[in-house]
């Protein structure tokens, strides 16, 4: 545990991948970095009620991403 806390102390300040596509209004990785997860503790039997959260609202935070994207796309409905 102590090798992996000194890594991300060692990168720094930096914006995960999937902030840098939600910044950049690109599809989410979710199942790619999340749900595979998920799938491999059901598989295992592993209760995961965090990690569930977590998947549930990403999904729902990419669900009204993609919702958006065409108001963002649409000059008309930008105010002002």
């Amino acid at each position: 545990m102590e090798k992996r806390i000194a890594g991300a102390e060692r990168v720094g300040h930096h914006k995960t991948s999937m902030l840098q596509d939600v910044e950049a209004a690109r599809t989410l990785e979710i199942d790619a970095l999340l749900g595979s997860v998920v799938e491999l503790a059901r598989l295992t039997d592993t209760p995961t009620p965090h990690l569930d959260t977590v998947y549930a609202l990403t999904k729902l935070l990419a669900r009204n991403l993609e919702e958006s994207k065409p108001l963002l796309n649409d000059s008309r409905a930008l105010p002002v």
